[in-house]
């Protein structure tokens, strides 16, 4: 008897573990898939320039959910390299983006290998894709809200650097297609440091794509270890730790799609100027913003340059957040301080 109630036992032991397997096996297949962009398709994307993205594509993700009259949505663009499902970060109740009473569109950014990019384009792969401004950008997402959501205007539009600069151009561009702006460690046209910054990244990709050789790498890893600032490596990197810094930049890895997908982002951001059709008259762009704004800047970045948004701020009547001691990391610096002005600010 003892016999059997043991092999009972055993078997309804081992049947729950199989039960609990297969049900974190489901959860976890849920979790990954909750985390997979969907894609828009909208065909074509005809730019500024008068090229035209052929099978155009916008990836996104959303959280929260759109309320009656579709007044509660906020736009999210992914920054340089970034995708939607690397911004699930900032979104929750106590998180800069508050998913209990907003609706989140998290929109991958062209060139970031989920929508359309060199990468994956089948018609226009890799140097025969066609280059995108970021406001080209924008009205890909505009399109997609109101194609997929029927969404016309926003309660808010946010981002992070690039995505923070696609924000600075809606709100010049667009200045009815959000009630509220949020440009994080982002720029409304970069500062001559940010042009040759980025200029220099470019050729470096290109050279690399020219070469397929290590060298154009290891000079890029080396420009990126030196844009920290020799404070924070001195913290971060001390003496004893320098072989360990030369083999990181000697084992700098890129393939050729990562480099044709990030010159497009870069090149995009070079491009960039809110002020270009006033004749480069900053004033006169940041008079056409309707909707209020809050820019949010770090004192030490030196990825960035933090005056250009400073100074539209203040010709744009915009609240500005600065904090001396973060540097291009924002918003993962001074988190309690900025989640709730950011929060603040999108609830009024």
């Amino acid at each position: 008897m003892g016999a059997l109630v043991g092999t009972l036992v055993g078997t309804l032991v081992g049947t729950l573990l199989r039960i609990f397997a297969l049900l974190s096996f489901a959860f976890v297949a849920l979790v990954a898939r909750a985390n997979e962009p969907r894609i828009a398709d909208l065909v074509t994307c005809p730019l500024a320039s008068g090229q035209v993205i052929e099978d155009c594509r916008v990836g996104y993700l959303t959280v929260g959910t759109l309320n009656a009259d579709k007044t509660n949505a906020i736009l999210v663009p992914t920054w340089l390299g970034g995708r939607s499902a690397d911004l699930l970060r900032y979104v929750g109740p106590d998180k800069l983006f508050d998913s209990n009473r907003f609706f989140i569109v998290l929109a991958d950014s062209f060139g970031n290998g989920v929508s359309s990019s060199p990468s994956n384009s089948r018609k226009q792969p890799a140097a025969q894709f066609p280059q995108p401004a970021l406001l080209d950008m924008v009205a890909a997402y505009r399109r997609l809200l109101e194609k997929e959501f029927g969404i016309t205007r926003l309660h808010a539009m946010a981002g992070i650097s690039m995505g923070g600069m696609q924000t600075f151009a809606a709100a010049v561009a667009y200045p009815e297609l959000a009630g509220r702006y949020v440009a994080i460690a982002a720029s409304p046209r970069l500062a001559p440091y940010d042009i040759v910054l980025w200029e220099t990244q470019v050729k470096l990709h290109q050279e690399y794509l020219d070469c397929q050789c290590q060298r154009p790498l290891e000079v890029l890893a080396g420009l990126r270890f030196l844009l920290r600032g020799p404070e924070w490596q001195a913290r971060n990197a001390p003496r004893e730790k320098l072989d360990q810094v030369r083999a990181n930049i000697a084992n700098q890895k890129l393939n050729r799609d990562q480099a044709f997908n990030s010159n497009l982002q870069l090149k995009a951001m070079i491009d960039l100027d809110v002020a270009r059709d006033d004749a480069g008259d900053l004033a006169a762009a940041a008079k056409r913003v309707r909707g209020r704004m809050l820019v949010v800047t770090g004192g030490l970045d030196n990825i960035v340059t933090p005056q250009p948004a400073r100074e539209f701020a203040k010709l744009a009547n915009a609240e500005v957040l600065h904090i001396p001691e973060c540097d291009h990391g924002l918003p993962a610096c001074s988190t309690a301080t900025q989640y709730p002005a950011v929060r603040a600010f999108l609830a009024r």
